[in-house]
């Protein structure tokens, strides 16, 4: 039988074991979070430098990602000239075992290598960047766009309220930048033949631009919902959609936009036979 006062020893080592343990991990992570701040600065100077190499040793050879992210880089670099960086945020740092995952805050500026004129389409830039430890040291996994990242786990996931969360959890994301990015996923999608995906895709691009008030937005989504209709041969769905994005074209006085829905118009009359209409 165990006596109390034993009892009470056993009860304060195991407490003192608790505590070393939560304090060792607290350290390591701590250790962790602060080299992976300076593994991400180091990307972003030798990405301000144009250093290839620099960025490549950075990033794990394992990564299936390395042979992409090294040629959109070469393109990038050779587009451009006179790289700037500035105001390098790191949030939403998680760690489990041996990975990693952040997302990156950071404006870019740069000079157009052809025209001399600043680069179109940088400014704030949201990177989503995995980590993986490798032999104790931390390299690059994956990086992209974190609107892009967003858009295509939004169009995977399983029901409205799974796309609320993901929304919720992603409220420091450039809502423009991420209706965007439902735009382009929705053309691949499209243009591959995958209608329902692409639906899917172009109708939560309508939903972020209802819930900002973009007209423009607005229409040229439903639009693009018109024509996944009349591939589906939804054609009185597709007639709707288009002639909402009509209407919406006409108020803003856009007279090229309202003539390429128009053309939709017609051709969705056209595939019901209604060629007088057309």
């Amino acid at each position: 039988m165990i006596s109390p006062l034993l009892r009470q020893c056993l009860a304060t080592l195991l407490t003192l074991g608790l505590s070393f343990s939560a304090v060792a991990k607290s350290h390591c992570q701590s250790g962790d979070e602060a080299a992976i701040r300076s593994l991400v600065e180091h990307y972003f100077a030798a990405y301000a430098k144009e250093d290839l190499d620099a960025i490549v040793q950075l990033w794990s050879d394992k990564s299936p990602d390395l042979v992409q992210a090294k040629a959109r880089l070469k393109e990038f670099f050779s587009l451009n000239d006179q790289i700037e960086t500035k105001n390098l945020t790191l949030r939403r740092l998680a760690f489990e075992g041996d990975r990693a995952t952040a997302l990156v805050t950071i404006e870019v500026a740069a000079t157009d290598a052809r025209t001399k004129t600043p680069s179109q389409g940088l400014g704030k830039m949201n990177q989503e960047m995995s980590f993986v430890r490798e032999a104790g040291e931390w390299k690059i996994w994956h990086s992209g766009a974190a609107e892009e990242e967003l858009a295509a786990r939004l169009i995977a996931a399983n029901g409205d309220a799974e796309r609320e969360a993901l929304l919720a959890e992603a409220k420091e994301l450039l809502i423009p930048a991420l209706a965007n990015a439902l735009f382009r996923a929705g053309e691949r999608f499209r243009f591959r033949q995958d209608l329902d995906q692409a639906l899917t895709a172009y109708r939560l691009q309508l939903l972020l631009a209802e819930r900002a008030s973009n007209k423009r937005v607005m229409a040229a989504a439903l639009n693009n919902i018109a024509l996944v209709y009349r591939a589906q041969g939804n054609y009185e769905q597709a007639l709707d959609s288009a002639q909402k994005s009509l209407k919406l074209k006409e108020e803003a006085g856009n007279r090229e936009a309202t003539a390429n829905t128009l053309e939709t118009v017609a051709n969705v009359f056209e595939a019901q036979g209604n060629y007088a209409a057309a």
